[in-house]
């Protein structure tokens, strides 16, 4: 008799999906594995996405969509959907992603399967959504002196070569939990909400004991560049990464990056103001001043993670999730991928207003 497979609970947090909704529920319908229940959170937003799910999902008995009657925000409609769920595993989906139909059993059967029982996640390779054959994240590294993200292979063309499975740092899109990693790193942070919140659970995943693995063989497609980014909303938002450091450094690393974040954003602020853009120094400005009215909850917080979540040192985690590039190099990387890569992946589509999506927060 066949084992049946582990129950997997997919979480997908919604707001102004309307533009995505109805090929996106089709294409999570079309996933090829048997056992998985679907959660659906909506934020209240004025577009017709919850009634074009509850249409297309009406009599899915595994799908269950969720309305929040005020506004949550995506850290608590994501922890709603976990504490709402029942499966073995936990699965995040975003609506402008495209899954292919056997990621669910490729990452699932990884896990099930591996040696070693500290992997706690396991994330797809993720392709562009509009351009199949290039790649938006294979490699991904937190740079230790900023947040920032470094992708080596950000915009390359697939091949072979990124077939190979890896263990380091991801997102949450198109990841796959065991439940026990919320267990003990903790819930998504509602305070840090959207732009860098899976950042931090991931960074407390690490810091939790649990290691991340990367498996090419499940894919999932995924929005690359969209308007609305570098606004003083999403810049403020991206600047409490400072409040991360604060809770997820150890006193060490803290006193070593902390004033190094601090010198980088203010003088990206101010370049970028000679340069006629004051949103970045505006994001900046407002989130210091929130993060010193947050600075008593940052620190009890960092005394649970440091004290109750950190099993692991943070010489361990720079051999595992840290780029090791100087912040001169990294910036010479992102002057390349502006150059080069973004003219290849940019669209129409990606300057188009209609579109409603993560990116662009009211």
């Amino acid at each position: 008799m066949k084992k049946k497979s582990p129950l997997v609970s997919v979480i997908i947090p919604a707001y102004r999906a309307e533009y995505f909704i109805s090929n996106f529920i089709k294409n999570i319908s079309n996933i090829h594995y048997q056992n998985l229940e679907v959660i659906m959170v909506f934020d209240p937003s004025s577009d017709n996405g919850v009634t074009i799910a509850q249409q297309i999902t009406a009599g899915k008995e595994n799908w269950h969509i969720i309305v929040n009657k005020t506004h949550l925000g995506i850290g608590k409609s994501l922890n709603l959907g976990i504490k709402m769920s029942k499966g073995k595993y936990i699965v995040f989906f975003m609506t402008d992603e495209f899954t292919d139909p056997n990621c669910l059993n490729e990452l699932v059967n990884f896990i099930e399967r591996v040696p070693d029982q500290s992997i706690g996640a396991v994330v797809a390779k993720i392709l562009d959504y509009h351009k199949n054959d290039r790649i938006q994240t294979y490699r991904m590294y937190l740079m230790p002196q900023t947040g920032y993200l470094y992708i080596p292979e950000y915009g390359f063309k697939d091949s072979k070569k990124y077939n190979k499975p890896l263990i380091g740092f991801s997102g949450i899109d198109g990841t796959l939990f065991k439940k026990e990693v919320f267990e003990k790193a903790g819930l998504f942070d509602i305070d840090i909400d959207f732009n860098i919140n899976d950042l931090d659970m991931m960074w407390r995943t690490w810091l939790a004991g649990f290691k991340v693995a990367r498996v090419p063989s499940a894919r999932i497609y995924h929005w690359s560049l969209k308007i609305g980014r570098g606004s003083v909303k999403w810049e403020f938002a991206y600047a409490k990464m400072i409040n991360l450091f604060i809770q997820n450094y150890s006193m060490k690393y803290l006193l070593i990056y902390l004033p190094q974040l601090i010198a980088v954003y203010t003088a990206r602020g101010l370049v970028t103001l000679i340069q006629g853009n004051s949103d970045p120094l505006k994001g900046w400005i407002k989130s210091i001043f929130w993060s010193l009215g947050y600075l008593p909850k940052a620190l009890k917080k960092r005394q649970i993670i440091q004290n109750q979540v950190r099993t692991v040192s943070d010489e361990y985690l720079h051999d595992k999730i840290f780029g090791k590039l100087s912040l001169w190099d990294f910036y010479k990387h992102l002057r390349w991928v502006q150059r080069v890569i973004t003219p290849i992946m940019l669209t129409k589509e990606d300057n188009d207003e209609r579109i409603l999506t993560y990116s662009k927060y009211k």
